[in-house]
């Protein structure tokens, strides 16, 4: 329980501050090991927010890793606005975008100064390491787009987030012989910003949250609606592997009710994270209590408590903290080999499939950790 969490991009696709700060503090309070998987556009709001010299001291002290991955998912349109329009997913890796370029004009830009940036820059380097992206995680999110019944839940979901409300939505997706893919949908979708390019990008971000957070074997930090996406990929995984019809329901909420409101704290600017840094030592001295263990809400209850005694997040409103928790693993290890029927040979399965099969046979818990400050989204019966 809260052993480990990946944290990677949560705001919109053009977002100049795509980390969500509050959620990334909670984080920081629950679990040992918050590894933040950023981009530049990531690494730049995390300098600009906490100051260097602050991110620095968190990194020090082991509150937060940094990877930086100098890829970014895109995808990419051909002969747009015409009947001949395509669509393909890739990622890219643009020039002068490696991480000893990056650091220091970062660094530089934020404390608009030469030097102190790059002695800056240097002195942060050790804490943030390089990390790369498959070419898997494409061809695997490729696989996903000819899923009819997962694009259908993708479409749905973020319909659903911009208060569009229905069931069923027109959004018709072939290959041709160039490996592009054609889309034709409802007008009602584009109107409300449900373009091809936000579900086949919502579509290509799911396998890459998924490819780092398996990698890392750790949990995830998400929004509601790229963890409902996310859920059902891995139900729709399992599914095919058992070769079932079983429409399968693997996650299941944990709340805890009686948190306080830290992340408005922090965002609204009544507290800083420099003031944040003293209810973290705290935190260290009693993560012994919830490691290694199952998740259990007195549990949670009791450590939330404990660690914010007599400190100024004891005096904050209450708020609700939620979790979305795997409960598949039993049928994880009936797929590898562990007895029971639902083991199944001869499926054929993507290369991203096959990976995330022996992670969770592996005991990989692919928990969600959820801004609790958006509506959960409900989920199809």
């Amino acid at each position: 329980m809260f052993e480990s969490i990946t944290v990677r991009w949560q705001g919109p696709p053009d977002s100049t501050e795509p980390l969500d700060l509050g959620l990334l503090a909670e984080a920081m309070l629950f679990y040992g090991d918050v590894h933040v998987v950023a981009d530049q556009t990531m690494l730049r709001q995390l300098v600009r927010s906490l100051g260097p010299d602050l991110l620095l001291e968190y990194a020090r002290r082991g509150f937060m890793r940094i990877s930086y991955v100098p890829q970014t998912l895109v995808v990419s349109t051909n002969n747009a606005g015409t009947p001949f329009e395509r669509f393909d997913l890739g990622m890219v890796s643009a020039s002068h975008t490696e991480l000893q370029e990056v650091l220091p004009k970062i660094f530089i830009a934020v404390t608009g100064r030469q030097g102190r940036g790059r002695r800056l820059a240097q002195q942060f380097s050790p804490y943030a390491k390089p990390l790369s992206l498959e070419t898997s995680v494409c061809d695997a999110a490729r696989a996903d787009c000819l899923d009819s019944k997962y694009l259908s839940e993708v479409v749905r979901y973020l319909a659903n987030a911009q208060g569009v409300a229905g069931e069923e939505f027109r959004f018709d997706l072939s290959r041709d012989e160039t490996g592009g893919f054609a889309v034709v949908t409802d007008e009602v979708l584009s109107r409300s910003g449900v373009s091809p390019t936000r579900v086949l990008g919502q579509v290509l971000e799911a396998r890459g949250d998924l490819f780092f957070a398996a990698t890392n074997n750790s949990e995830l930090a998400t929004n509601p609606t790229a963890g409902a996406i996310l859920s059902v990929r891995l139900e729709r995984t399992i599914q095919r592997r058992r070769e079932s019809k079983e429409q399968l329901r693997l996650f299941q909420d944990f709340v805890l009710d009686d948190a306080r409101a830290l992340a408005e704290a922090l965002t609204g600017g009544s507290y800083t994270f420099a003031d944040f840094l003293s209810v973290l030592e705290r935190a260290d001295r009693f993560r012994g209590w919830i490691r290694e263990k199952a998740p259990d809400t007195k549990l949670a209850k009791a450590y939330f408590q404990e660690v914010t005694k007599n400190t100024w997040v004891d005096k904050l409103p209450s708020r609700i903290v939620r979790w979305v928790l795997f409960t598949g693993a039993g049928v994880a290890l009936d797929l590898g080999g562990a007895g029971g029927a639902g083991t199944a040979t001869g499926v054929a399965l993507s290369a991203g499939d096959a990976f995330l099969l022996d992670k969770l046979i592996k005991k990989w818990k692919p928990n969600q950790f959820v801004d609790s400050s958006v509506k959960p989204l409900v989920r199809k019966r």
